[in-house]
């Protein structure tokens, strides 16, 4: 079909329709017209107030209570019930189905879903008020004869729809005229329509289009008037959706009410809406507004939930950037809160508890008194000549005034004698700010490092953006929510505890309106506020109870409670529950346990940090341990006990202190809530001097260099000799052996030398001392050069290599050794050669060698000095890591996931690195049976272990450490050493954490220990985050140490297995990482 006639079917459509629209009509303005409710009846739409997108401009609708996360509006009714009293009655109950509309059904009719009604609305004899009341289940029996027999009881439970008043005025409180749909329902506001219709075609846009192009085609083959029809419908309905996907482009990723449990949706509103429309005939039709505060919840629950998953997707994306952007920024920006830290810790023995505000105070101070400080300097150096003392002693004392004014706040923060401590420290904490942000060697040099613009900007642009996004709504949803947890026992009024249908429905009720609550601090205390105190008048306060009021007052039985719970027969809890409830919910609650219960059991377990706040407080008010085990727990915990019990074969021990269940079944569910709760509970290098090459030829220097080369073999030896090499430590020890053999090698020489002999007489032929020597060294400082570069090859290969700056450099300075000593072996041969086949005489070819060294020796000493002070000025850890953090200017880690936990764990090492100290004894020993012969040795007497960042509390840390014998058999002393251990805070030099400090247990046959330090972040346990699979310290295996003596050696994670890996560590107790100095 071409677009000309598409073009000119439309316009005969349209002309068709224009034409029959152009009847007479009555003019309501006109004093003349005819009275919209002049019929007998009036027609009645049920609707309920929503949560929506735009607030209901209209004066009659009126909800109960205001919101703040959303505006209130008009909407379908959902799936559930509505009843009717008008006049006199009887009580009628409608269905209300899927579709928004009525079925009458009969009050004592089981419920059932319905799909499809058979009206939208009811017509009322308008001389009869009318009496309206919507529910998601049907109520009981006892209820209905409540509403019919009752006046008062209906008049305070329903919704009052004055049909007298509509007749008069056309509308009523809460029930808006028919014809003000777009103005009152939330799904038809022109706006938000519009922006439903711009969502929909975004999603489906090119299957409708696709759709509309076959109606047209088979138009075209068969141009029947109802398919003439159904194709200018068709082509109206997308040109109205690309119409408003042009004009609210934005609505694209977002739909209208998509926060909402129940789904929004236009054409299914408009359907129904034309229904109530066509059913109203000539009556009047009004909507009638009816509560829905269930509903209400429902949807700030769903809310809160999306918010959830809206921030979880943000940090997928942006929580990475934005902990390495805090961490920078704490380098470089003055914050109260870490100052307030700082002096706490500092000086916790005075008890000094500051605030980040305290700290904030202090800060501002300072601030203000610098430039006081700088008028004072002013006047005593330059002014006082010039002006006089007498003028310049006034000057002082008024300036003097001034800083008393500015330290005024700041004096009742800290004791008197230690203002001027704690300006000192305050003075020091700014400097080392500023400091950072300068090229000095000392500092972080952030500014030379990190692109500090970029970074700013996206704080500025999208990190406190989502932030303020995130707090305001969450502030208003659980303002909403408080609001509406009050209201909700009014409308649970009707619930009936003892039927096990209410009881599912009430659970099924409590997870959707109650799930998502403990995902946030606010919201973990509204549910704490909602939980204390269990009454039948809130209905979701009963939830750990089952909700059966009798298990919520406990106390007068509650020595029969006892019995029950600690019994081995289970029958004895289900006859105790039996006496207070009846035995249909007894059943139920025995069902619990099983697929029935599985609403009931998540609405608990997604409460479960409200109900160990609310055990922690009833703990805490408690001044000594109940004798009595049911006393132990608050009254929301109470009847969840004997619930548990009822449902699962695991009996309660109870002791002095504590209790804990038994048990198959039981066993395991208390070994795991063990383990949680203790979840709940928490979240020095080997210093080998590779001396690279020295002038290995002539003076001192060979002597130097072999003693130097010999202490590094050593050194090497004594660090590696408990554990096998890879190919790094083995290309190390090949190098500085041949390094150490070309040192002997020019030792040989020059003494050789140094006896007045010049050359070497070998069967008649003579070869120079130093030429032939010359070339011996050269040629082996060669080789060690080249197992240089074969070790950093092969570091190169090691998970988690990354070619740096640093890198280069030793390539360039190993590649440069190599070939000045690969050129000194063929010059000391060259020379060697000539002499012993006689062409040049031996003076000759040490004149000629002479000669040539003379350059290569400060070719040599030149790279040499390069390179030692390459290693004086090179990057700190800390530099290097934020130039190649993601802000800095040589970025190293990309943003997959495994990337990313590398940049954190390098971020991870660089804060909290464990530092271990290790003091040892002089021991004796005899050798043979003389008595004579006695060998002292060392041995390891005591370990300190320093943990950066570590906190009493919260710090989650297993160790590990395993002596070996002479015969290399271990030996685990873990638990002796942690006996002896003590817990000391560091010393505020050191840094803010830890100290464990103790002897190790005396072993004769001790050789060397290892040592494992599994730290879990820190960084984890101030984000909340407990999971086991956090990251550790030093990686996947911890911090791993190899003591001799004194001697320590690091093992990293990637350095190959040690002996002691297939011991397991022990976690350390909270109470050992109590300090003993804490006050």
């Amino acid at each position: 079909m071409t677009a000309r006639a598409q073009d000119r079917t439309l316009r005969l459509a349209h002309a068709d329709q224009a034409a029959q629209q152009d009847f007479e009509k009555d003019d309501l303005s006109s004093p003349m017209a005819s009275c919209p409710a002049r019929q007998a009846e009036v027609f009645i739409v049920p609707v309920r107030y929503a949560l929506a997108e735009q607030p209901a401009a209209h004066k009659r609708c009126r909800p109960a209570s205001g919101t703040q996360s959303h505006p209130m509006a008009l909407r379908r009714l959902r799936p559930g019930y509505l009843y009717l009293w008008h006049d006199q009655g009887p009580l009628r109950r409608f269905a209300v189905a899927a579709d928004g509309q009525l079925l009458e059904q009969g009050l004592d009719d089981a419920a059932s879903a319905v799909a499809n009604g058979s009206s939208a609305g009811i017509a009322l004899n308008k001389q009869y008020e009318a009496l309206l009341l919507y529910t998601e289940i049907p109520l009981t029996a006892a209820v209905h004869q409540r509403l019919a027999g009752e006046p008062d009881e209906r008049r305070a439970r329903m919704r009052r729809i004055s049909l007298t008043q509509i007749a008069r005025t056309l509308e009523a409180d809460h029930c808006p005229a028919l014809d003000s749909a777009e103005q009152v329902m939330a799904e038809l506001m022109p706006e938000i329509r519009e922006r439903a219709l711009s969502h929909d075609y975004a999603q489906n846009g090119d299957a409708y289009r696709g759709g509309v192009d076959t109606l047209g085609k088979q138009m075209m083959d068969e141009p029947t008037p109802e398919r003439i029809q159904a194709y200018v419908h068709a082509r109206t309905w997308l040109h109205e959706r690309e119409r408003a996907a042009a004009r609210q482009p934005e609505a694209a990723e977002h739909a209208p009410g998509e926060w909402s449990a129940e789904p929004w949706d236009v054409p299914a509103t408009e359907t129904w809406l034309s229904s109530a429309r066509s059913q109203a005939g000539e009556l009047h039709g009004v909507f009638a507004s009816l509560d829905d505060d269930l509903g209400v919840l429902r949807d700030l629950n769903h809310e809160q939930g999306m918010v959830n998953l809206r921030e979880e997707a943000w940090d997928h994306q942006n929580a990475h950037k934005g902990l390495i952007a805090g961490f920078i920024n704490s380098l470089i920006t003055e914050d109260g809160a870490e100052l307030s830290n700082l002096l706490n810790y500092r000086y916790r023995d005075r008890d000094i508890q500051l605030t980040p505000e305290q700290g904030e105070t202090l800060l501002k101070a300072k601030h203000e008194l610098k430039p006081l400080l700088d008028e004072e300097t002013e006047v005593n150096q330059r002014l006082r000549h010039q002006i006089g003392h007498a003028a310049a002693d006034a000057r002082i004392a008024d300036i003097r005034h001034r800083e008393e004014l500015v330290l005024a706040p700041t004096r009742p923060i800290i004791p008197a004698d230690l203002h001027g401590q704690i300006q000192g420290v305050v003075m020091a904490y700014q400097a080392e700010k500023t400091r950072n942000m300068t090229d000095a060697k000392s500092g972080a040099q952030v500014a030379e490092r990190v692109q500090l613009a970029s970074m700013q900007e996206w704080i500025a642009k999208v990190a406190e953006p989502h932030r303020e996004w995130l707090t305001a709504r969450r502030d208003v949803l659980h303002r909403d929510m408080s609001t509406y947890l009050t209201r909700h026992g009014q409308a649970l009024w009707y619930a009936d505890y003892e039927d096990g249908t209410y009881c599912s429905w009430l659970s099924e009720l409590s997870l959707n309106s109650l799930s998502e609550l403990c995902s946030t601090g606010a919201g973990t205390q509204l549910a704490i506020n909602l939980l204390r105190s269990p009454s039948v008048e809130q209905p979701f306060s009963l939830l750990s109870s089952g909700f059966t009021p009798p298990l919520v007052e406990l106390a007068d039985r509650a020595s029969d409670v006892e019995g029950a719970l600690t019994s081995a027969n289970q029958a004895a809890v289900g006859e105790l529950i039996g006496s207070l409830v009846a035995s249909g919910k007894l059943a139920w609650l025995g069902d619990l346990g099983g697929p029935a219960g599985d609403d009931w059991s998540k609405a608990v377990s997604r409460l479960s940090a409200a109900f160990a706040s609310l055990q922690v407080e009833h703990l805490s008010a408690t001044a000594a341990v109940p004798a009595n085990l049911i006393r132990r727990f608050p009254r929301p915990l109470q009847g969840l006990l004997l619930i548990m019990r009822l449902c699962v074969d695991a009996p309660i021990k109870a002791g002095n202190i504590g209790f804990a269940l038994s048990g198959s079944v039981g066993q395991r569910l208390w070994d795991w809530g063990q383990q949680t709760g203790q979840r709940l509970q928490k979240g020095l290098a080997p210093t080998v001097t590779g001396v690279r090459s020295l002038n290995t030829f002539g003076g001192v220097l060979p002597l130097a260099a072999l003693l130097l080369h010999l202490n590094n073999v050593r050194e090497l030896n004594v660090r590696d000799q408990h554990r096998e090499n890879d190919d790094v430590r083995g290309w190390e020890h090949l190098a500085e052996s041949f390094k150490m053999g070309a040192a002997f090698s020019a030792v040989v020489g020059a003494a050789w030398e140094a006896t007045g002999q010049v050359e070497i007489e070998w069967r008649g032929s003579k070869a120079p001392i130093v030429t032939l020597f010359g070339a011996i060294t050269g040629g082996m400082a060669m080789v060690g050069a080249a197992f240089d570069l074969a070790k950093l090859s092969s570091e190169m290969q090691k998970e988690g290599a990354y070619w740096t700056s640093n890198h280069w450099v030793r390539l360039g300075h190993d590649g440069a050794v190599l070939g000045l000593m690969a050129a000194q072996t063929g010059l000391g041969g060259h020379a060697t050669y000539m002499a012993l086949t006689g062409q040049w005489t031996t003076q000759q070819a040490i004149k000629w060698f002479t000669l040539r060294m003379v350059p290569l020796n400060w070719i040599l000493l030149i790279v040499e000095g390069l390179y030692l002070a390459w290693n004086y000025f090179k990057d700190s850890e800390l530099q290097a890591f934020l130039e190649q953090c993601c802000w800095g200017n040589e970025r190293r880690w990309g943003d997959s996931p495994a990337s990313q936990g590398e940049e954190l764990q390098s971020l991870i090492d660089l804060l909290f690195k464990p530092r271990l100290l290790a003091e040892s004894r002089l021991v004796s020993r005899q050798i043979g049976h003389s008595g004579n012969n006695i060998v002292l040795d060392s041995q390891t007497a005591s370990l300190q272990l320093f943990l950066p960042g570590a906190d009493p509390k919260s710090t989650q840390l297993y160790v590990k450490l395993i002596a070996f014998d002479k015969l290399n058999a271990p030996t685990d002393c873990t638990r002796q050493w942690l006996n002896n251990l003590e817990c000391h805070w560091l010393p505020i030099h050191q840094g803010m954490g830890l100290r464990l400090a103790g002897t190790v247990p005396r072993r004769a046959d001790c050789t060397y220990w290892q040592l494992q330090v599994l730290y879990h972040s820190p960084l984890a346990m101030q984000a909340g985050s407990l999971d086991p699979q956090d990251p550790v310290v030093g990686g996947g295996m911890g911090m791993r140490y190899i003591i001799t003596g004194s001697t320590i050696v690091e093992h990293g994670s990637s350095d190959g297995p040690l002996l002691s890996d297939c011991y397991s560590s022990v976690a350390v107790s909270p109470e050992l990482l109590e300090p003993k100095d804490a006050i």
